[in-house]
């Protein structure tokens, strides 16, 4: 058994389910997901990759080491991780 996230679930996954199909409009500069389908990871499990990944750059991302582009990822990731952790709070 993994180390996965408490309440983790792993569910088996049917060929046919791998097509995922949206329905999209756009509005201005955004775009939007018409009847989107069910999520197949967790907000939570999303939340503790990104936590994770940006806790591992953390040592060096500001250092001379880290390229503009890699300083800019670990921006990127900081910005989703604020937005994954305002929908576990929503929840």
């Amino acid at each position: 058994m993994g180390s996965g996230l408490p309440g983790r679930k792993i569910i088996a996954d049917d060929l046919k389910q791998d097509v995922v199909k949206l329905r999209l409009i756009r509005d201005q500069e955004k775009w939007w997901i018409l009847d989107p389908p069910i999520p197949r990871v967790s907000v939570k499990a999303l939340h503790q990759f990104y936590k994770d990944r940006i806790d591992s750059m953390a040592d060096w991302i500001f250092t001379k080491r880290a390229s503009g582009s890699q300083k800019n990822n670990y921006e990127e990731m900081n910005k989703t991780l604020e937005i994954l952790k305002s929908l576990m709070v929503s929840k």
